[in-house]
C-alpha cells in the first residue's frame, strides 16, 4: 500500500513525498523489489514524462481554472426540475 501511494505521488509530480513513502515501504519490507526500483528511479531524478509539459501535467482541483463564481446561478432548460439533474 505504501508503494502504491508513493507511486501515485510520483505520478502527480511530488517526487519528495513519493520518496518518503518508498522509504517507509522499504523499512517495512527491505526486499520489496518494486519499492526498491521505484525509489532508485526517484533518486535518479526521473520524473513522469507528462509532468514536464504544462498542458499534460497533473492538476488538482485547486490548479483548475474557476468556471463559475460562488453563488452563480445555472439556468436549467425550460421544464427541467433540479431533481432531474
Amino acid at each position: 500500500m505504501l508503494t502504491t501511494i508513493g507511486y501515485i505521488n510520483w505520478w502527480e509530480g511530488r517526487g519528495s513525498k513519493a520518496h518518503q513513502y518508498m522509504q517507509l515501504a522499504l523499512d517495512t519490507d527491505p526486499g520489496y523489489r518494486f519499492a526498491g526500483l521505484t525509489d532508485h528511479m526517484l533518486g535518479a531524478g526521473i520524473i513522469a514524462g507528462w509532468n514536464s509539459n504544462v498542458n499534460t501535467a497533473y492538476k488538482n482541483r485547486l490548479d483548475m481554472p474557476r468556471t463559475a463564481s460562488r453563488g452563480a446561478r445555472i439556468r436549467l432548460p425550460r421544464g427541467t426540475r433540479d431533481t432531474e439533474i
